[in-house]
């Protein structure tokens, strides 16, 4: 059977792996039943690839993290983790031009004297994201929050940043625990690619990575992904979107027009280079959801029954 991995999105510091993977799975359930789908007799091996506390440790430091470090990963190392989350200091500018890019998108223009910031780039883009989200109208920063603003900035703006959650995740699918030891296969069995919100990109980014290209992708799903933004491509490290089509049987991508996080864009040959993904935007809500969370979008017809097919043919 194939090997589900789930990608979670930003600000999910306060839980641990296995709090993502019982409630991503318990909605894969609940969506199964809804649709009629029927019920997978022996559930897969499940990974999470999480990387939630080096990225709040990138953001914020390690003060808050020593009373909830995860305990079901203990090889993070208090004493080197902002180091090793960020790899390289200096900004790269793509986190300022992602906020710019946000607040264009709702009409808003920031003051230039906050966006030519000087000095410690990461506590001037945490200053910028929650400047930005009290400048947006109520019905939009709930789901356009300060913490994804601030948390999707500093991870475009430090290439480090991202090479160590990458490695961080490719571990975890891979089984490999040594961060000095080279991954050459990422997994010998087939993977189920789940991600959301940042976590799309991350995952995207991934799989255009050497180590990737050998593995069995029959299918990667995106949920609430921000792909299509300029500076969310830039961070892919990558100058030709166009020859960079991940290895993958197939592609869907669960989206909401009205979902400020990916500025209502689906993924298309216009915003992100190449066609071949089918775009779906029929996420239903229920009391309670909001426009970006991950519970409607898994739940979504085309997500539900491609997984479902996945693991039961």
């Amino acid at each position: 059977m194939a090997h589900i991995v789930f990608i979670h999105g930003v600000n999910n510091h306060n839980y641990f792996p296995s709090n993502i993977e019982a409630s991503w799975w318990s909605f894969l359930v609940e969506g199964w039943r809804q649709h009629n789908f029927g019920a997978i007799p022996n559930p897969p091996k499940i990974t999470v690839g999480y990387y939630a506390q080096r990225l709040y440790a990138a953001c914020y430091g390690t003060t808050y993290l020593k009373e909830v470090l995860n305990q079901e990963l203990p090889k993070f190392d208090l004493d080197n983790l902002v180091t090793l989350a960020h790899g390289e200091l200096e900004s790269s500018g793509n986190g300022i031009g992602l906020l710019q890019e946000y607040a264009s998108g709702q009409g808003i223009t920031l003051p230039p004297d906050e966006v030519l910031v000087q000095g410690l780039i990461r506590r001037n883009l945490i200053k910028l994201g929650g400047m930005l989200e009290r400048m947006l109208p109520p019905e939009v920063s709930k789901n356009l929050t300060r913490k994804y603003l601030e948390q999707a900035a500093v991870y475009c703006d430090h290439r480090g940043l991202r090479n160590g959650i990458e490695r961080q995740i490719m571990e975890l699918i891979s089984g490999i625990s040594d961060p000095m030891e080279p991954i050459e296969n990422l997994s010998d069995e087939p993977i189920i690619l789940i991600t959301h919100s940042l976590g799309t990109v991350i995952g995207y980014r991934m799989l255009l990575n050497p180590t990737a290209q050998s593995a069995k992708v029959p299918l990667f799903i995106t949920l609430g992904s921000p792909l299509s933004l300029k500076f969310m491509q830039k961070s892919l490290d990558r100058k030709n979107l166009e020859f960079t089509q991940p290895p993958v049987e197939r592609w869907i991508n669960i989206h909401d027009v009205e979902d400020v996080v990916t500025l209502g864009d689906s993924l298309t040959e216009r915003t992100i280079g190449f066609s071949g993904i089918a775009n779906y935007s029929t996420v239903e809500y229920q009391d309670g959801d909001e426009r970006h969370d991950v519970r409607p979008h898994l739940k979504a017809r085309e997500a539900s029954k491609a997984i479902y097919e996945a693991l039961t043919n």
